[in-house]
């Protein structure tokens, strides 16, 4: 009775904890050690994209390509206003606008969860940087009829078709 107990603890408790160290633990310790302002003019938002590391679509790798269906002509057009980012695991936890992090308008596919906070693997991040401008204007008119700026969050920014099918 005492093993049932104990593996019945564990199957619930190791993806509540997994969950707990991904979405709770992850963002407070990569505010803790890094300058992580919140993003809040559009100014302030260029510089960010500018910073990071960019990559043209025909330089993204074949193999990701095609795992995320982009190279179907079907789908050129979707994806042809995408900017693309390279960016490790933790830098998904930078703010890019407000208070809503990369990681919450990155498609959030296979390559996404198999890498860790401390992965020095590169995750490719394809956005429309009118939706961050687009976000950032949601803001500033929530401030100015009185409302919390913050008081909405956001689920994805892009997805590719592979996981739009998913989803």
């Amino acid at each position: 009775m005492y093993k049932k107990v104990l593996f019945l603890l564990l199957l619930i408790g190791i993806p509540i904890g997994c969950y707990f160290a991904t979405n709770v633990l992850a963002p407070h310790l990569y505010d803790a050690t890094h300058a992580n302002p919140y993003i809040q003019s559009a100014d302030e938002l260029k510089a960010l994209l500018n910073d990071l590391a960019s990559i043209k679509k025909e330089d993204i790798p074949k193999d990701y390509l095609i795992y995320s269906q982009m190279h179907l002509s079907k789908y050129k057009k979707a994806v042809s206003n995408l900017q693309f980012y390279l960016i490790t695991k933790k830098e998904t936890y930078q703010k890019i606008v407000g208070n809503i992090r990369i990681r919450d308008v990155m498609a959030r596919d296979h390559y996404f969860y198999k890498s860790h906070y401390f992965s020095k693997d590169t995750l490719i991040w394809g956005i429309d940087s009118d939706i961050l401008f687009t976000l950032l204007k949601l803001q500033d008119q929530l401030t100015k009829k009185g409302h919390d700026r913050d008081a909405f969050w956001v689920r994805y920014g892009h997805r590719h078709p592979q996981l739009n099918d998913e989803v």
